[in-house]
């Protein structure tokens, strides 16, 4: 919903993104993705950096999953929100 379905232009990210999750996920493992002006999404996995995807549209793109008009899940982003 955060792209309207056109992910083409953001392929490239979205393909090194999935990359940072390659690593076997195991439980209570926390994942963080923090958006910095001028750097872009940095993920890290328990602490440690994965990686950086630069770009204020992939930024909108990921973070519009849970927290657009249209999120994938209203509870999820009613929570995130503390709403």
């Amino acid at each position: 919903n955060s792209t309207k379905g056109n992910t083409a232009s953001l392929a490239s990210e979205i393909k090194k993104f999935k990359g940072f999750f390659n690593d076997e996920i195991k439980k209570d493992d926390v994942f963080d993705l923090v958006y910095i002006p001028g750097t872009g999404v940095v993920s890290y996995k328990n602490g440690e950096e994965k990686g950086t995807i630069k770009g204020l549209a992939f930024k909108e793109a990921l973070f519009g999953i849970w927290l657009s008009k249209k999120p994938a899940e209203d509870d999820l982003k009613e929570a995130m929100l503390n709403l």
